[in-house]
């Protein structure tokens, strides 16, 4: 933008013979300065005090709905609308070569552009710089002159505005005088980002989480850069190629995206694969148009990761909402989210005597009682759905999702999310017996894990492993499991009703195991120490 494309309003009527400059000029947000003609004239260039001091009060807030606010140098009368934006870093520095006490002076600064007055300064250095206080204002003591003001750091979350140029000092709108305090209001649009994981569906290792970002446009008439990067924790591995992530435009009227409005890449950053979006100028200028029709209007991005092991992976996003931000300029908006993976351990000892562990039992978790109960749907992890306890009586299990912490989110267990885990013993090794109820846990830490414990007595009469009995498929089997979490009110009555039977009946039902001969006394004893271990 030229100082002479500002809009100067109404006649003047020059005393030296050229139109006299007395504009800001702003790209992200036009200061308009007004120099309407008065009867008395304007103030000539002979009269500026080439030793002044001048002081530009910059005054720093966000973008409001409408663009082009006028101001003319003065403060606003009202500025209780506008939000004010602290830590937002400016410099001025002077543009060498302009001597705004000549006219050949001026008639340089009405001529000269951004682009230009930008490699004229490259090596001066800043006449004045500073941060916006809690009020958003920043006033730098300057000398007269041409000044190319820049912000050099904006917050997070703020899009900064583009370099302007002010003329220091600016002709009063309305009285024959030079102003050497001007005020100035480059504004800035504000923009979020946000990430949100769903984990609802994966139980373990090797299962799918899928992550959506979704970043704010901002407020401005043009974007000249706008990108996304999604970068992937250590413990995941991404599952989709560049031209399976979903990108969207999600709004009121928000126009669809075709694969010439962005472009998505594979990379790295920090060490770590990314997915990175960055939109085209045509994409930009659906961006732009979608934000006038919707101010909510957001970029969504969606893609897949597998999980590769246990703990806390935490995904990030950061929105490079301009090319300064692109560039490292300005600092990236981010934002965070985690899934979590922990651990479950299933310990096996002699009932009485923990020191005793118990190698050989093994076991199968799923994730209901009636799944458990029906011994379908058991948890798979690596193509395996059986575990065995080692020498020290032990499994552990690792990457199994945390019971308590769903999509990113805490979970109570009211919660539908809240998931728990049931355990199962499918086999008890030679010469042990143990209870085959099912136990129900929860993992509810990444560090930690969740401890179930089953305790095993001696029986001699199990010389080659015991499975369940009534087990599913075997012969005999009823419909239910003794001994499970729950039963059913018609299994309680059927049972009940068959008692009737027998008693009726004056049957005596004898269920005996076949044993050889001189196994007998064995078996007797054997069912001796299980009573009295069983009374304890």
């Amino acid at each position: 933008m030229t100082m002479s494309s500002l809009n100067l309003q109404g006649e003047r009527r020059s005393r030296v013979g050229f139109a006299l400059l007395m504009i800001v000029g702003l790209v992200a947000a036009t200061l308009s300065l007004v120099t309407p003609a008065h009867a008395s004239g304007e103030p000539r260039t002979s009269d500026i005090d080439p030793n002044a001091q001048t002081h530009l009060v910059i005054h720093k807030f966000e973008q409001p709905q409408e663009f082009g606010l006028p101001t003319d140098g003065l403060p606003l009368s009202d500025s209780s609308g506008y939000r004010s934006i602290s830590g937002v870093q400016f410099s001025a520095t002077r543009v060498p070569g302009i001597d705004l006490t000549t006219d050949a002076g001026w008639t340089a600064a009405k001529t000269l552009n951004t682009a230009e007055a930008a490699q004229l300064i490259a090596g001066e250095s800043a006449a004045g710089a500073g941060a916006t206080g809690s009020d958003g204002t920043l006033t730098l003591d300057l000398g007269v002159g041409l000044y190319y003001v820049q912000e050099t750091h904006a917050p997070a979350g703020v899009v900064a505005a583009d370099p302007f140029l002010v003329a220091m000092p600016l002709q009063h709108p309305t009285l024959d005088q030079w102003m050497y305090t001007v005020h100035v209001y480059p504004k800035n649009p504000r923009v979020g980002v946000s990430l949100t994981d769903i984990d609802a569906n994966a139980v373990t290792i090797g299962d799918t989480v899928s992550w959506t970002s979704t970043s704010d446009v901002p407020r401005t008439e043009s974007l000249d850069g706008y990108a996304v990067q999604n970068l992937i924790a250590e413990g995941l591995e991404l599952s989709d190629a560049a031209d399976q992530v979903q990108v969207a435009l999600t709004g009121t009227g928000a126009p669809a995206l075709t694969g010439d409005d962005f472009e998505t890449q594979i990379i790295t950053v920090n060490g770590r694969p990314t997915v990175q979006v960055t939109f085209t100028e045509s994409g930009r200028a659906k961006l732009t148009q979608a934000r006038a029709t919707d101010p909510q209007v957001q970029v969504a991005i969606t893609y897949h990761t597998t999980v590769l092991t246990e703990g806390a992976h935490t995904n990030e996003v950061r929105l490079l909402p301009d090319n300064r931000a692109i560039a490292g300029q300005t600092a990236a908006v981010t934002a965070q989210t985690t899934t979590k993976f922990g651990y479950l351990q299933i310990n096996v000892h002699e009932k009485g005597n923990p020191s005793n562990l118990i190698p050989g039992a093994k076991f199968k978790v799923y994730l209901s009682a009636d799944d458990a109960a029906n011994d379908r749907n058991a948890i798979v992890v690596d193509g395996t759905d059986e575990w065995t306890t080692n020498d020290r009586g032990q499994i552990t299990l690792e990457g199994f999702r945390l019971s308590n912490f769903v999509n990113g989110l805490d979970r109570d267990t009211s919660d539908p999310l809240y998931r728990s885990f049931f355990v199962k013993p499918t086999f008890y090794p030679a010469g042990w017996m143990g209870d085959w109820n099912v136990q129900q846990t929860a993992i509810t830490s990444v560090d930690d894990p969740a401890v179930t414990t089953f305790e095993v007595w001696r029986d001699d009469t199990n010389d080659g492993g015991k499975t369940p009995p009534n087990t599913p498929g075997q012969p005999g089997a009823d419909d239910g499991i003794p001994g499970f979490l729950a039963r059913t009110g018609a299994q309680l009555t059927g049972l009940v009703l068959l008692g009737i039977v027998l008693i009726g009946g004056g049957a005596l039902a004898l269920v005996r195991r076949r044993r050889k001969p001189d196994d007998t006394k064995k078996a007797t004893a054997a069912a001796e120490s299980r009573e009295a271990s069983d009374d304890e």
